[in-house]
């Protein structure tokens, strides 16, 4: 079944925050223990706490500062579109973080003691790491801009497939809702014709089909917008259906409806049983001249539900090739069509006469119940 999605997802950072601290603080162990093996190859004694508290800080900062260089990314994208606007941004951008993360490392040398021997003034200090490491930081500066552009891209194409399933669930939903209008007008024009053919020869009768059909109605409107309803609730509707038939056949109709427990919590297309009933009743009850019998009938086979409405009718004349032809009116063919719409290649339906008389719609389904909310 198509499932409908409502609204975009909640922009949020490419990864989750303690994830990318721990990014970072990877890379700074991994940046500590390479630095004590240079200081081993050169023969240069050094402590390995010392050289992993300066990885760790250099990298630390970094993690600071990254979530600022991703927002200034999503601000000014350096795409085909904004590039020339968006550079002379991160320019001036990488100038403050070069300063304040070169800033933030000599303090923290300094703080900790483990420094060059007698340190120059702050200021000359901070100018000392600001031009040495320039290139370097702005590598790493390039490297964030480079995996946020990957996670915009990234997040763009999540937004167009979503939009993209949004606009076909919102399709699926606007054929099955012209599927389904095109039940209700054709079952009104044939109640209403009931009602008429019974005004003047009984007038109880009528009155009884006015008041099933505003049950009808009213059961319709509760399920506005609801493309399946439990079994249950089908065949209750079902039920006010085949009163008002009755009111019009009387003893010519018998109605038997056999559905286990086992299966009315299933979901069927709404309204899927009333076209296949008036079909059994037009084709197979009316052209009789003796009483006439239609049978529903729901079972669960494993994963599927089967649905079948039988009559004793005549019969199809030219049984359909592999019992899948299109016959008797838009019922049928309505109903195949939602069915496609609902499940796609995973549903069967076929149409049969039946060998005892009549004829067997028959419909396979996947067997799932309604999920309920708690409160």
């Amino acid at each position: 079944m198509a499932t409908y999605a409502t609204e975009l997802p909640e922009r949020r950072g490419l990864i989750p925050w303690p994830i990318g601290f721990g990014i970072f603080t990877l890379i700074g162990l991994a940046f500590a223990m390479s630095g004590f093996a240079m200081y081993a190859v050169k023969g240069e004694p050094i402590s390995f706490t010392k050289v992993l508290y300066w990885g760790l800080a250099e990298w630390w900062l970094w993690a600071l500062l990254a979530p600022a260089i991703f927002w200034l990314d999503r601000r000014f994208p350096l795409d085909r579109a904004g590039w020339q606007r968006s550079l002379p941004a991160h320019l001036g951008a990488f100038v403050v973080v070069l300063l304040l993360h070169e800033t933030g490392y000599v303090m923290l040398e300094r703080a900790s003691g483990w420094t060059m021997p007698l340190p120059p003034p702050l200021e000359r200090h901070i100018l000392i790491f600001v031009s040495k490491r320039a290139p370097f930081d702005l590598l790493v500066y390039s490297a964030l801009i480079g995996l946020s552009c990957m996670g915009n891209i990234y997040r763009r194409y999540q937004e167009r497939e979503l939009r993209a399933t949004q606009l076909e669930a919102q399709l699926t939903r606007a054929q099955l809702d012209t599927l389904r209008s095109q039940l209700q007008p054709h079952f009104l024009f044939n109640t209403l014709n009931t009602i008429s053919s019974l005004v003047n020869s009984d007038t109880a009768a009528a009155e009884r089909v006015v008041s099933r059909l505003g049950d009808l109605l009213r059961l319709s409107l509760k399920h506005t917008g609801q493309h399946e309803l439990p079994l249950r609730e089908e065949l209750e509707f079902l039920g006010h259906y085949v009163e008002i038939q009755r009111s019009r056949f009387r003893e010519r109709l018998q109605v038997e409806v056999d559905a286990p427990a086992a299966t009315l919590e299933g979901l069927v297309p709404t309204f899927v049983l009333q076209p296949l009933v008036e079909n059994a009743v037009r084709h197979g009850i009316e052209p009789r001249a003796g009483p006439g019998q239609v049978w529903v009938r729901a079972a669960r086979v494993g994963e599927r539900l089967v649905l079948e409405v039988a009559d004793n009718g005549p019969g199809l004349v030219e049984p359909p090739p592999g019992g899948n032809g299109n016959g008797r009116g838009i019922g049928l063919a309505n109903t195949r069509a939602r069915l496609e719409q609902l499940y796609g290649n995973d549903q069967r339906i076929t149409l049969a006469n039946r060998p005892e008389g009549g004829v067997v719609v028959r419909l396979e389904i996947p067997f799932r119940e309604q999920v309920r909310r708690e409160t």
